[in-house]
């Protein structure tokens, strides 16, 4: 039974990202029939179980993400491709928030074939009320490891990050 219940919850997780995918991606269902020679949205099945990350929190609690990460490998596991989903809250709900106090998630790549940690994906998310989320969906090849990290940001579009948390591992 428990065999089963993991096979539902797969099932259902990898949906929810292909889901993400073609909202990321935009969909294709409208601009096929304006275009009939339109290319459909290319689309990523991975076939491994999902790495579950989180939740994280920025400093002060006031930014938080979690979400789920797969990781499929070629036949001789030389090379693979990673899709990272997650949903991004802003937890800021004082009644003296600055109106550009947003939530910032943040992920770093370390490839197979380099040392070094490189930046890969980050989003801002400035909610109106802590149910409000922002869901992502990134994909990156020949990964060897991912982390995250949640910080506050001054408006969408700031190169400035503050109350940042902790690096936490996302898949390694």
């Amino acid at each position: 039974m428990n065999r089963t219940i993991g096979t539902m919850f797969g099932v259902t997780v990898t949906a929810g990202i292909m889901a993400l995918g073609a909202l990321a991606f935009g969909s294709t269902a409208g601009a096929s029939t304006a275009n009939p020679t339109a290319s459909p949205t290319p689309t990523v099945t991975f076939t491994t179980d999902p790495y579950e990350w989180g939740p994280y929190y920025s400093k002060h609690d006031l930014a938080s993400s979690y979400g789920a990460a797969y990781v499929n490998w070629n036949n001789k596991k030389k090379s693979n491709e990673a899709g990272v989903s997650g949903q991004l809250y802003d937890l800021d709900s004082s009644q003296y928030k600055s109106q550009d106090k947003c939530a910032l998630v943040k992920f770093k790549v370390r490839h197979l074939n380099r040392n070094h940690w490189s930046d890969s994906y980050h989003k801002v998310w400035c909610g109106d009320n802590a149910q409000d989320y922002f869901g992502f969906f990134f994909t990156e090849r020949n990964v060897r490891a991912i982390k995250v990290q949640l910080c506050q940001t001054l408006g969408e579009h700031s190169r400035y990050s503050f109350n940042c948390g902790y690096w936490y591992p996302v898949y390694s």
